[in-house]
């Protein structure tokens, strides 16, 4: 059996190895990606990828079948993350121009909790709250332009689990704006305005991924690979496909930081069912 120094030694020795390998393979994964756009060829070839890992698992050593999949798979995203922002151009979400005027407008309010009501009185103390008992005439309003904006419970509430809210802010035009805790809640004002400032600090969006293997692990590959630090991931059902699932994911950053603009410039480019449901000051 060797010693510790020695086995170290010899791991130092393949990782300078690695290294240069690693660095050859991303030059090279470059001038792919400019055959790709001189040819108007997609930068994803999910076909070609997947036969790629399947003749590594026959090349490789058995016992280790698990680990090279994982190897190849995360290897082969971030060699994709490389050539999108290579060849692709800075996303540029829809923002509106327009600023929520809250100081006198009729704005829905969950009305069975009264520290709701109270905590948006004190926010927008000229404002015309319309009370509801349930939280879907919330949402219906603020759609139907009755109301300008909605203040509703997203955590922590007494209308029990939040998979419903979940569930329709996946696909419904409407944007979480701001975030406040009301007691042990969690409470969101929503409107039909994606807005934004420099002082948000928090995005949000829900995505639905591709049925192909680790798909989950690559998409969080992403997140890691740009240096963007997640909040909060959760699933819920998605209510466009019986039997699919959505993805609801917080993350930390502004559309003024690059790295959040490579993320984004990645993720449009690779998932078609993706949107921003909320950029607010978490």
């Amino acid at each position: 059996m060797k010693d510790l120094d020695t086995c170290r030694r010899e791991i130092d020795d393949i990782d300078r190895q690695l290294l240069d390998l690693f660095t050859r393979r991303m030059r090279v994964s470059e001038e792919v990606a400019a055959y790709k756009v001189a040819h108007d060829l997609p930068i994803l070839n999910a076909q070609r990828e997947e036969q790629v890992i399947q003749n590594k698992l026959a090349a490789g050593e058995k016992d280790l079948k698990l680990y090279t999949e994982s190897f190849f798979i995360n290897l082969m995203e971030t060699s994709k993350c490389h050539q999108i922002n290579q060849t692709k151009p800075a996303y540029a979400p829809p923002f509106s121009q327009e600023p929520l005027d809250l100081s006198r407008a009729e704005i829905g309010c969950y009305s069975k909790d009264p520290a709701l009501q109270k905590s948006l009185l004190q926010a927008y103390p000229q404002c015309r709250p319309a009370l509801s008992e349930t939280m879907k005439p919330l949402l219906d309003g603020v759609l139907a332009k009755r109301f300008t904006a909605a203040l509703l419970p997203f955590e922590n509430t007494t209308e029990g689990s939040m998979d419903w809210v979940y569930e329709q802010m996946s696909w419904i035009p409407l944007y979480v704006n701001q975030v406040w805790k009301v007691g042990q809640q969690r409470c969101i004002l929503i409107s039909d305005k994606l807005l934004t400032s420099p002082a948000c600090n928090t995005i949000s969006i829900c995505i639905k991924l591709p049925d192909v293997r680790s798909a989950l692990n690559r998409l969080l590959t992403k997140y890691s690979i740009y240096g963007v630090n997640l909040t909060k991931i959760r699933s819920c059902p998605d209510i466009s496909s019986p039997g699919e699932m959505v993805f609801h994911i917080d993350f930390a950053g502004n559309f003024n930081q690059e790295p959040i603009q490579r993320l984004f410039n990645d993720l449009s480019y690779n998932y078609a069912d993706i949107r921003i449901t909320g950029i607010f000051e978490g």
